[in-house]
């Protein structure tokens, strides 16, 4: 009987919290994207995450895509949502201007020409973003004239003489809600939570001036880009001011967001809602880019290759670490730091197993996958509740009760909350309300599967096992992913390729390259692949004689390219999505791709470059595709120095250690000529030269003047 009245309780508890929920004002949630692959495993991981939010509203796609291209669209994928499709404009039909940003504006453009969102207010987001917690219309506060975005400082030009230019008839704010005072337009991207006629009416106003700061030539020195720095540099944030501009043209003015989105491995100041994994990111030995995947096809059913450990095709991502095996236990703003960073992967391989399970045939390989990122999932998500509670009420200053006393909760508001939640006694917040779903159809597909397997899968761990096991140590979980594998042919199979793979990256990597893509020079062949020249190459790498990457680069003369490099380049070119993937299966082979109506290579450096990906479209402004030409260390100093402005802008006043470990200097006197001994008893005679000069240089006094202190 007790335990039916604790069944009975927990069902009335969660209907209590489900019909709290509908309460709500609904939002309609957009986000916008492009048709490549790259693009489709963004929108699977989006569509999942506003699954699992519980946000109340709609969730819609716009997609902007070629007339090739939405042809040849997999139609399965464009039925997950509802998916509104825009003419693509990345390529500007007036001025021939390669700039994928141009499709943001045009996206919301071409659907609201088109479509009339019934709930009253959107949130405009990117496809490369993890919605984890609702936008709520009574706890963000947007109105009619009035929205919400996140708090980017960086954008100087609504503030000096960009603004002036495009929008001098625009007054001057005497506020500082969302910029600094005496400025024309606001300082905000990431996302917009806006009433829908305020959007429509702005949204062209939006595109107008993108193409303007994009054209105006004295951009580059006034919008505090850091890659348009030189006469002739077309800003590749135009887009973001086109967004204020236009807003600010339209009097649509904003109020600063500075917690509710985040990067992975930020250190978060309260709760964030949204995860825009822009940059590469990084939890104990764990790495994640989401530039490592343009190959990525979400699509393909099992059988996977999943041998190699740094990254895959198709199936899932590599897993990240469990949250039991997490190094930060004790520290809880480290521990929540990380945990948030695991959930991004997490989340994508959930929504990538949900997909499989609804689309794909029944396979063992697919069972044991998918068990294991589930189980994954749910200990993520067990561990991140458990760590909100202690971290969602807390005091970041030491001042805060002290300001808390003095009446600032409410004379200063906005920083107060950010800030001092605690002694402002915000802790609880409406959101609190919602129940967070659980991905109970994902877990029936699951045991369906099973079930059609048969003795085929009884391997697999199952779900309800996993959850009584979620602080299980790191061996216990590398044993259940073992047992995992249901076919003992496939296990074999696994750890072989695997542990092959893990001995030709040891072997290929003669010295670390001071970037962020991992290995790729030989980690995708097989050992039977490699021929005489390639081995003569590992054999003088491992002994210290050659560069590796230099040496592979070097081969077929200045535009030799490596295999990742053929695979941009597909990217970048003009490409309809068939021409698309035969250039990345031209690039897996090592070879340039040719355009058959051009006859432009992926080889040749004047292949036309788009300012990014179409998913990127500029909110992310620091993961736009890597520059051409770019070597490894300046593909570096650009992620990094953009990385630092982006951190500052959405309020993460704490430190954050260098993406990549930094490249040492040689030494100053290899260069000389001289040996290090040389070099030692020349400094020594330099210094013993200085300690003598001191004294008679200390004996110059010059001569005082009336009233001058000369001490």
């Amino acid at each position: 009987m007790r335990s039916l009245a604790s069944t009975m309780w927990a069902l009335a508890l969660v209907a209590w919290l489900q019909l709290a929920s509908s309460a709500f004002t609904p939002v309609h949630v957009v986000f916008l994207t492009d048709c490549t692959m790259y693009s489709n495993w963004q929108s699977l991981g989006m569509m999942w995450s506003w699954r699992m939010s519980g946000q109340p509203g709609t969730l819609s796609r716009v997609m902007c895509c070629t007339p090739e291209e939405k042809a040849k669209y997999d139609t399965t994928l464009q039925r997950e949502v509802e998916t509104w499709v825009a003419p693509s404009f990345t390529i500007h039909p007036r001025t021939g201007d390669n700039y994928a940003a141009y499709n943001k504006p045009e996206a919301v453009i071409d659907w609201l020409e088109h479509v009339t969102p019934k709930e009253e207010y959107v949130l405009v987001l990117d496809s490369d973003m993890i919605l984890r917690k609702p936008f709520l219309v009574e706890e963000m506060h947007p109105s009619p004239g009035w929205a919400v975005g996140a708090r980017y400082t960086y954008m100087i030009g609504v503030a000096n003489e960009l603004a002036d230019r495009h929008i001098p008839e625009v007054p001057k704010r005497n506020d500082t809600f969302a910029g600094p005072m005496h400025r024309r337009a606001d300082q905000v991207g990431g996302f917009f939570f806006i009433h829908r006629d305020d959007l429509k009416r702005m949204s062209k106003l939006w595109l107008k001036y993108t193409e303007d700061v994009r054209n105006d030539t004295e951009a580059y020195r006034l919008s505090g880009d850091v890659y348009a720095i030189h006469p002739g540099d077309k800003p590749w944030i135009s887009e973001m001011y086109g967004y204020a501009f236009g807003a600010a043209k339209s009097n649509v003015w904003h109020h600063w967001d500075s917690t509710s989105m985040i990067y992975p491995q930020y250190e978060p100041h309260g709760i964030p809602k949204l995860l825009h994994y822009g940059l590469l990111f990084e939890v104990d030995k764990y790495k994640f880019d989401k530039h490592w995947h343009y190959d990525f096809d979400v699509t393909k059913c099992a059988p996977w290759d999943l041998s190699n450990p740094s990254r895959a095709t198709a199936g899932i991502f590599p897993p990240p670490p469990h949250p039991s095996t997490l190094k930060n236990q004790d520290n809880i703003v480290a521990l929540y730091r990380d945990l948030l960073s695991i959930e991004t992967v997490a989340m994508l391989n959930a929504g990538f197993c949900d997909y499989h399970l609804r689309h794909c045939p029944p396979h063992t390989q697919l069972l044991a996958v998918c068990t294991e990122a589930l189980q994954l999932y749910i200990a993520t998500e067990e561990a991140i509740a458990k760590a909100e509670k202690e971290f969602k009420c807390t005091d970041w200053h030491t001042k805060c009760s002290e300001w808390a006393k003095e009446g600032e909760c409410e004379q200063n508001k906005e920083y107060m909350e950010e800030n001092c939640l605690k002694s402002c006694n915000k802790c609880d917040s409406k959101a609190d309300a919602i129940a967070k779903p659980q991905p109970t159809e994902t877990l029936e597909l699951l045991e369906k599967l099973r079930k059609a397997l048969g003795d085929a899968g009884s391997g697999a761990t199952t779900i309800g096992a996993a959850k009584t096991t979620t602080t299980a140590t790191a061996t216990a979980t590398n044993t259940a992913q073992q047992q995992a594998v249901a076919s003992p042919k496939a296990a074999a199979t696994t750890t072989t390729t695997t542990d092959t793979n893990n001995v030709q990256q040891q072997q290929a990597v003669a010295k670390p390259v001071a970037s962020s893509p991992p290995p790729v020079v030989v980690q995708a062949q097989s050992p039977k692949e490699l021929d005489e020249a390639t081995k003569q190459i590992l054999r003088e790498a491992m002994e210290g004689k050659k560069d590796i990457v230099d040496t592979i680069r070097g081969k077929g003369g200045r535009n030799a390219l490596l295999r990742k490099d053929f695979l941009v380049r597909c990217y970048r070119m003009t490409l309809t999505l068939d021409e698309v993937k035969a250039c990345v299966e031209a690039a897996r082979e090592g070879k340039a791709y040719v355009h058959p109506r051009t006859g432009k290579s992926s080889a040749d450096a004047s292949a036309p470059v788009g300012g990014g990906d179409g998913s990127d479209l500029l909110s992310d402004p620091e993961g736009g595709a890597d520059g051409e030409g770019e070597t490894a260390e300046e593909r570096r100093a650009r992620r990094v120095s953009h990385h630092r402005l982006i951190k500052d802008d959405i309020g993460d006043k704490s430190r954050r250690k260098a993406l990549d470990e930094g490249v040492v200097a040689p030494a100053s006197h290899k260069g000389s000529g001289l040996t290090t001994w040389q070099a030692a008893g020349l400094w020594v005679v330099v210094v013993a030269a200085f300690l003598l000069a001191v004294p008679k240089i200390s004996k110059l006094r010059r001569r005082q003047r009336s009233g001058q202190r000369i001490e």
